[in-house]
């Protein structure tokens, strides 16, 4: 029994050195190649990842950029800017707007007042001061049309008062409305490019 026990134990030992023979090279040579290929393998794919991200922002901004040149070639870029060739005669225009916008929202214009014109950057503009008078319909109404109309203007340093004073609206009979007290700045851009 000795002897066959032997070379039982001999095969079990040799079977056990081979395993961690085994085990020895694949954690010092198979692991580390295995974890580097599936590390950069998900560095790839962010990086595909990214590089269609970038791909999509450039076709944007080539859209963008041809659409702006047949803009341009159809010069229909002077209907977002005031009309008028000079600094002035945009000024007379933008305060004939406000006031024609003031009517269409049933509102009282009290004054405008010219602040600057000034060629700052790339685009001239005009600066005007309006004072005003309505209710909540006329300051909404007036925002809206500032808002989505054309010429662009933005509008800057809006103050908003109620007095506590109610008038009568002439096109519903019997409706007060509180009256509010609007002032606010309107920037326009008068076209300086060339055609």
């Amino acid at each position: 029994m000795n002897s066959a026990s032997k070379p039982r134990t001999g095969q079990i030992l040799a079977l056990l050195i081979l395993v961690a023979l085994l085990a020895l090279v694949y954690s010092a040579v198979a692991q580390p190649l295995l974890s580097s290929y599936f590390g950069y393998r998900e560095v790839i794919d962010s990086k595909r990842a990214q590089l269609q991200r970038y791909q999509k922002i450039i076709a944007r901004g080539q859209w963008a950029g041809e659409a702006l040149q047949r803009m341009r070639k159809q010069g229909q870029q002077r209907a977002y800017y005031l009309p008028g060739g000079t600094s002035a005669l945009a000024s007379a225009k933008l305060q004939e707007y406000v006031k024609r916008l003031a009517r269409a929202s049933h509102g009282e214009l009290i004054s405008t007042q010219v602040l600057s014109q000034r060629r700052s950057g790339e685009v001239p503009s005009v600066t005007l001061r309006v004072q005003m008078k309505g209710g909540l319909d006329t300051l909404l109404n007036m925002f809206y049309a500032i808002e989505t109309g054309t010429p662009v203007v933005v509008l800057e340093n809006v103050v908003i008062a109620s007095h506590g004073t109610r008038r009568l609206v002439s096109n519903q009979a019997g409706r007060y409305v509180d009256e509010l007290d609007i002032r606010f700045d309107l920037v326009g851009y008068t076209y300086g490019g060339k055609d």
